[in-house]
C-alpha cells in the first residue's frame, strides 16, 4: 500500500469499502456484508409472512380466485400460446437445460462468469421450494378458471417459473459485472421478460396473483444470502480463487 503527502496529509491509495461494509482487518479477510445479510433475510421473511397471510386469508377472500376467473373467462389465441411457450420453456425439465447450455457457452469464455451464472440461478430459483414445502397452496381450481395446464400438486405457492425468470437476471446481471461489463441492458431486458413470465402464470390459470408476488422475493432474498456468504469468506481467498479462474478462463481475443 502506497501512501502519499496532500497538504500535509498523508493519502492512502487503498480501496475504500464499499456502501454497507466495514474495513475492519479480519487476519487477511475482506469486508463484512452486513446489508447483504440484513436485505436477504428481510426479502425472505417478507416472502414467508405473504405465504402465512395467503393461507390464512384463502384466495376466495383475498381477490386472487376472482382475478383467476376474469382472466379464463377471457381468452386470447396469442396470449394463450405465450403463456404455453413460457410454461414450457421456464419448466422443470427445459429450464435446467437451457441454464446448462447458456453457462457452458459462457464458460469457454469467461469461467467466472459461467458459475456465477449458474449459481446464482440455481439457488435463485431452487430457493421456492422453502416455500412449496412449508405452506402446500393449492393450485386454482382447474375448470372454474379454465387453466391452460393441469397442475395437480399442492406447490402453487410461490411460483418456480416466477423465480426462475427473476433468478436468471439476477444470474445475468451478476455475471457481468463479475466480467465487468455493463448491466443496464440486462435490466432493461431481464424485467420486463420476468413479468411477463409472472403474468402469464396467473394468465393460464396455473397460478394464484400471490404466488408470483412471492416468487422474486424468495428468488431475490436467497441470492442476496449468496452473496452475503461469498462476500464473508475472507478476501485473500476469494482473490486467489477467482484470480485461478480467470486465468484459465480469460476471454479469448477475437
Amino acid at each position: 500500500m502506497n501512501t502519499t503527502l496532500t497538504n500535509g496529509r498523508h493519502r492512502s491509495d487503498a480501496p475504500r469499502p464499499a456502501p454497507g461494509q466495514t474495513s475492519g482487518r479480519d487476519g487477511g479477510g475482506g469486508p463484512i456484508p452486513w446489508t447483504w445479510w440484513i436485505g436477504g433475510s428481510v426479502l425472505l421473511g417478507a416472502g414467508l409472512l405473504l405465504g402465512i397471510a395467503l393461507l390464512r386469508w384463502g384466495a376466495p377472500h383475498t381477490g386472487e380466485l376472482a382475478l383467476d376467473e376474469y382472466l379464463g373467462a377471457r381468452r386470447v389465441a396469442a396470449l394463450d400460446a405465450i403463456a404455453v411457450a413460457f410454461g414450457v420453456l421456464l419448466g422443470p425439465i427445459v429450464a435446467p437445460l437451457v441454464l446448462l447450455v447458456a453457462s457452458l457457452l459462457v464458460f469457454r469464455r469467461h469461467r467466472p462468469a459461467a458459475i456465477t451464472l449458474f449459481t446464482v440461478t440455481v439457488v435463485g430459483w431452487l430457493s421456492v421450494g422453502v416455500g412449496k414445502l412449508i405452506f402446500h397452496r393449492a393450485r386454482p381450481p382447474f375448470a372454474l378458471v379454465h387453466a391452460l395446464a393441469f397442475e395437480g400438486n399442492a406447490d402453487s405457492f410461490p411460483s418456480g417459473h416466477t423465480a426462475f425468470g427473476f433468478a436468471l437476471l439476477f444470474g445475468v446481471v451478476l455475471a457481468l459485472r463479475v466480467a465487468r461489463r455493463r448491466t443496464w441492458p440486462a435490466w432493461v431486458i431481464g424485467i420486463p421478460v420476468a413479468l411477463g413470465v409472472a403474468a402469464s402464470r396467473v394468465y393460464a390459470g396455473v397460478h394464484y396473483l400471490g404466488d408470483v408476488i412471492a416468487a422474486p422475493l424468495f428468488a431475490a432474498g436467497a441470492v442476496a444470502l449468496l452473496v452475503a456468504a461469498w462476500l464473508t469468506i475472507p478476501q485473500a481467498r476469494r482473490t486467489a480463487w477467482a484470480g485461478r479462474l480467470f486465468a484459465a478462463g480469460h476471454p479469448r481475443p477475437s
